[in-house]
């Protein structure tokens, strides 16, 4: 199996982030990549705790675990 280790600078804007991730996710996938690991952070860094509070998300839903279960799906 051919795993892909994702480095990207994430800023505090979640949508940005995301569309980095999935442009980089995508570059893994068309190599063989069938596991791809993201950093932590990924999605919201650089923020205050309130902002990634404010990001929560509860379980089972979200755009977070959407974009996430979109890419699992790819």
């Amino acid at each position: 199996m051919r795993i892909a280790a994702v480095q990207m600078i994430a800023g505090p804007d979640v949508a940005p982030n995301l569309d980095t991730a999935a442009r980089l996710i995508g570059a893994a996938a068309a190599r063989g990549a069938r596991l791809v690991a993201l950093p932590e952070y990924f999605p919201l860094i650089g923020a205050s705790d309130q902002v990634r509070l404010a990001a929560r998300e509860s379980h089972g839903g979200g755009p977070l675990q959407d974009f996430l279960a979109g890419m699992a799906r790819r």
